[in-house]
């Protein structure tokens, strides 16, 4: 063989070694599991909104008009709406003693406060007089027991139904309701009634007398003295 065909195989050889090598990276390059990159969702942050506070309750009360009273060692205030109006006052020292004063509605029929004042000691006084003699002036002093007394020899009264306890300017008061028989008004009412100083206080409105305008008008009494 001469030099010229020895180069000839030399080359063909050489073509097919690249040929070969570049056949394998070819095949293993394509082999190769593709790896795709995730982008991972924004993060979205929520800002809290802020709360709008509440607003302040209105007090209706505090439009209304104040009455002032006094019955003996007792000085006292409260408010009513502006269509109330004083319409009946009485205060008696001699006989049965006792402090009324009657407020009515000038926008709505047969809607009152009252305020009825009366010692112990006449609850107990009239008790004895219409029992024939009998004392009962030793017995303790208590709410329950004043207005059981109080009650005692009412003609006027047919029926009483106890409603709960409650409070009153901070004192401890029972409510009733009480159905009137012989009274120029007639109907039932609603009664609170307490203690202060020896006096019971009695404050009454109608039984159709609005439920919450009742408790309003309670809140806002208070005593002076």
């Amino acid at each position: 063989m001469n030099q010229k065909g020895f180069a000839n195989i030399a080359l063909i050889a050489l073509v097919v070694i690249l040929a070969g090598v570049a056949g394998y990276f070819a095949l293993v390059k394509k082999s190769e599991p593709v790896v795709q990159q995730t982008t991972p969702p924004p993060t979205t942050t929520q800002t809290p909104t802020p709360q709008q506070p509440s607003p302040a309750p209105i007090n209706e009360t505090t439009s209304w008009k104040t009455y002032t009273g006094n019955a003996q060692s007792l000085s006292f205030e409260f408010n009513l709406p502006t269509d109330f109006s004083l319409g009946k006052h009485q205060e008696l020292t001699t006989n049965y003693q006792y402090y009324l004063d009657s407020f009515t509605s000038q926008s709505k029929i047969n809607q009152y406060f009252s305020v009825l004042i009366t010692p112990v000691a006449e609850i107990r006084e009239r008790n004895r007089v219409l029992s024939d003699g009998k004392d009962n002036s030793q017995e303790p002093i208590t709410l329950g027991n004043i207005i059981a007394e109080s009650h005692k020899y009412n003609t006027y009264l047919a029926k009483v139904v106890n409603k709960g306890e409650t409070t009153v300017s901070g004192i401890p008061a029972i409510r009733q309701e009480i159905t009137i028989v012989a009274d120029s008004s007639g109907g039932i009412r609603i009664s609170t009634f307490l203690l202060k100083d020896d006096m019971l206080i009695e404050l009454s409105v109608p039984k159709t007398f609005d439920e919450t305008l009742y408790r309003q008008i309670l809140s806002t009494f208070r005593f002076t003295k």
